[in-house]
């Protein structure tokens, strides 16, 4: 299930096999942002700074784009956003295309559960989907669902099965910042805003 803000305040959510993007205003009135007939599994969401969301399908390991007008357009079926055909750990988590977020910059950062896989995709000019490349590929992040960036540009990673987060700095080291517990099964990740901008919810 993704959900994230928009700079205006507005949450959108998806999450279902029913191919919708919901909008919840800041007064609760909810409405359908987008809808995708026929879609397997939208999963995550992202927003880029022109109100452009990028939505995962883990059915079809593919990245949607949905205009600020509310037109899904298929934008990226790169084979980095599917899973590996034979994972080694943890097979019944066998996704791809997972939780997805937009960078400063404007690249798109998707989670690709198996094998714990972190695909950056570049956006040209005109919007479309550029080139693709791995940030990261480890099997210490098989399981990945959600991810958020902090400030110094690290990523937050929740790996589902294993029941932690796992925080992957720049050069590509990566520790664990929390386990067990109520990290049960953990999915989406997102920073607060604001005062709480330094704060991971889960």
């Amino acid at each position: 299930t993704g959900m994230k803000f928009d700079a205006a305040g507005n949450l959108y959510v998806t999450g279902t096999s029913s191919g919708i993007v919901w909008r919840v205003t800041p007064a609760g009135q909810m409405s359908a942002f987008a809808t995708l007939t026929g879609s397997i599994n939208l999963n995550d969401l992202a927003l880029d700074s022109a109100g452009n969301v990028y939505v995962t399908d883990s059915g079809a390991n593919e990245v949607y784009r949905v205009t600020p007008a509310g037109v899904f357009q298929k934008w990226s079926t790169d084979p980095l956003l599917k899973p590996r055909a034979t994972p080694t750990l943890f097979p019944i988590a066998a996704l791809g295309a997972n939780g997805i977020v937009v960078t400063p910059q404007g690249d798109v950062l998707v989670a690709i559960t198996q094998p714990g896989r972190i695909v950056r995709i570049r956006v040209n000019p005109d919007g479309t989907a550029g080139a693709h490349s791995v940030v990261i590929e480890n099997e210490l992040l098989a399981s990945v669902d959600g991810i958020a960036l902090d400030t110094n540009g690290d990523i937050y990673a929740g790996l589902n099965i294993q029941n932690r987060i796992a925080v992957i700095k720049p050069d590509g080291r990566i520790s664990t910042i929390a386990a067990g517990g109520p990290l049960v099964t953990t999915t989406t990740l997102a920073f607060g805003r604001g005062a709480f901008e330094r704060s991971l919810f889960v």
